[in-house]
């Protein structure tokens, strides 16, 4: 008890002198003017001061203040024209990688088409050829001389070949349009 005593002595004694040496109000005002609350705003006038620091800031209450319909109209709008940029990005890459999955795909029937053309019996024989893959996709075949003089000169070296000119084209229907790959090759082929 005696060291709580000591320091509640020392506390009114600082005490104490802080109020001797307050000099107290002036002397041609009235004592109830300079109170402790004569030194305080009035409550607007902190409200005003508050929101003044902030700008755009209204004065009120200022945690119920949210967005207006304006506002939230105009953020649904930029949404909804970027979304839709946005959908149509991604649409047109997935058309585009479809597509390019049917022209590989054609690429891949038409190699395998020439390649079966030059193993058949008759090997390549000049003329036209037509027929389909299946529901999707068709081909057509020519083999044409190919037009050259050197026709002559092979003959005379005593080689058996002349060359000939192979076309294989696969086509297919794709986004309502005729679509269509063509490989073209040159071939030495025996005389007949």
């Amino acid at each position: 008890m005696a060291i709580g005593d000591a320091i509640g002595t020392r506390w009114r004694s600082s005490l104490k002198a802080d109020l001797e040496m307050w000099p107290g109000p002036p002397a041609e005002h009235d004592v109830r003017q300079h109170s402790a609350c004569a030194y305080r705003r009035p409550r607007e006038d902190t409200k005003r001061s508050r929101n003044a620091a902030r700008p755009g800031r209204a004065i009120g209450n200022s945690a119920s203040r949210g967005f207006t319909l304006l506002e939230i109209l105009v953020a649904f709008t930029v949404m909804a024209v970027l979304l839709t940029a946005l959908l149509q990005v991604f649409s047109s890459g997935l058309r585009a990688a479809r597509l390019g999955e049917q022209y590989t795909h054609a690429v891949v029937l038409a190699q395998s088409k020439m390649a079966s053309l030059e193993v058949e019996e008759d090997g390549l024989t000049l003329g036209e050829h037509a027929g389909s893959f299946d529901a999707n996709y068709a081909w057509r075949s020519e083999v044409t001389p190919y037009p050259t003089d050197a026709y002559p000169q092979l003959e005379e070296l005593g080689v058996p070949v002349y060359p000939v000119t192979a076309t294989v084209e696969v086509s297919w229907q794709a986004g309502g349009r005729q679509r269509s790959v063509s490989l073209k090759t040159l071939r030495l082929v025996p005389l007949p």
